[in-house]
């Protein structure tokens, strides 16, 4: 499988009020060994509110990294559900997380969405990818692939 390189773009979109903490401490503590490397990093509090998954702005990863938190973004950003709009035609070749964590995260912030840059290396190229969070994984709003002409130019 060829190396996938992810960057995690600075558009992130969920945020709840802080009458959620303890919900979200409560499923934090559930899937903690689900999530290695990110429970600790789940959320953060600003300005009155939670930014869930703030923490990963600008995050970069490859599939090579074998640290705890790739691994777990990785097994994250794989878990497409069977109803998403799109495939995407490349594989992170993660494990899927289960269906209770995404059930459960999608009862407490039914609006997490955040958009990622992936390269397959020695592919002459990107794709620009949306996911949306569902009860059953991540549905794929786009997935476009912007590819590199001869002089270099996306």
């Amino acid at each position: 499988m060829a190396q996938v390189v992810v960057q995690f773009k600075d558009d992130f979109g969920c945020f709840l009020d802080l009458d959620q903490k303890q919900n979200l401490d409560r499923f934090i503590e559930k899937f903690k060994n689900e999530i290695p490397g990110l429970s600790d990093i789940f959320y953060k509090e600003k300005n009155d509110e939670l930014a869930v998954l703030q923490t990963l702005e600008d995050y970069y990863l490859s599939t090579s990294d074998r640290d705890e938190l790739s691994t777990t973004l990785i097994n994250l950003l794989s878990t497409i559900s069977n109803q998403s709009k799109n495939n995407p035609s490349f594989s992170l070749g993660g494990h899927n997380l289960s269906k209770e964590f995404f059930k459960e995260l999608f009862s407490i912030c039914c609006d997490i969405c955040f958009s990622v840059t992936v390269e397959v290396v020695g592919q002459a190229g990107y794709y620009d990818v949306t996911y949306e969070i569902t009860e059953n994984g991540w549905d794929i709003l786009y997935c476009d692939f912007y590819e590199e002409d001869d002089e270099n130019i996306w």
